[in-house]
């Protein structure tokens, strides 16, 4: 017989699996408990289990999450046409090519292999497994190398909505001072080359910064990240910024 102590050990780690990163008090609305410290015994509990619980500072408060790599879905009933089950294996591999320098490739690839088996099982017109391999979207070596701390700050800190204090090597002389405070946009890989669109405190205006430069950046959990100018539109943006890096090739003559 499963005591009451047991289900609510199991809700906890289900809260953590969720996505949830709870402060003690909030652990113990949620879970209906009626003190802190109960909590922390839970937590303990499940590091004890081998959990990896991490603790994190927020507005001046400890919360409790669990890694990205710990986290999961359960339960959970998607239906799919088999056409829809066809443009998520193509999305997969055009995720995986521009993933590929990214922390997010192996997650990716163990969670669609997963995925895949399901939907190849279910699928009477289409081999998903064989049509994988007959899909390309590019495996040549990414234009820059970066630490793979930089990318997972950075996403926290868009999910967060956060800035961030980096240190960054401008490509070309600039003004800007080399350590500055950013709000985090738009992640971005144009010309295989993965950036952060982030509005830039100093310049008061979205600036483009390659990963491979940001030598080293914090989190700034202290403050909320700056709003977006209103008529700041990605799509414009990277068309303006980085028109240059598309379009079909043409044929010039230079004479001497």
């Amino acid at each position: 017989m499963e005591t009451k102590s047991h289900t609510t050990l199991g809700e906890l780690l289900q809260l953590f699996r969720d996505g949830h990163a709870l402060t003690k008090n909030e652990a113990a609305q949620k879970l209906n408990l009626g003190s802190e410290r109960h909590v922390l015994r839970l937590i303990n509990e499940l590091r004890d289990g081998g959990i990896e619980v991490k603790e994190r500072w927020r507005d001046g408060r400890k919360e409790f999450h669990l890694p990205a790599s710990e986290l999961g879905v359960e339960g959970t009933t998607v239906s799919l046409t088999e056409r829809q089950a066809l443009a998520l294996v193509v999305a997969a591999e055009a995720g995986r090519a521009a993933l590929k320098p990214t922390p997010l490739a192996g997650p990716l690839e163990e969670s669609f292999d997963q995925l895949l088996g399901r939907l190849d099982r279910a699928s009477g017109t289409y081999d998903l497994a064989r049509l994988r391999r007959q899909w390309h979207f590019g495996t040549e070596p990414t234009a820059s190398a970066f630490d793979p701390g930089v990318f997972e700050t950075l996403v926290e800190a868009l999910n967060r909505g956060r800035p961030v204090q980096i240190e960054y090597d401008s490509a070309h002389s600039s003004d800007a001072p080399r350590e500055r405070t950013v709000s985090p946009l738009v992640m971005a890989a144009p010309g295989g080359s993965w950036r952060c669109v982030a509005f830039c405190h100093y310049r008061e205006a979205p600036r483009d910064f390659t990963l491979s430069r940001i030598e080293d950046l914090v989190l700034d959990t202290s403050r909320v990240a700056a709003d977006p100018p209103e008529d700041f539109d990605p799509d414009v943006y990277f068309r303006e910024r980085f028109g240059d890096l598309r379009g079909d090739p043409e044929i010039g003559r230079l004479r001497v």
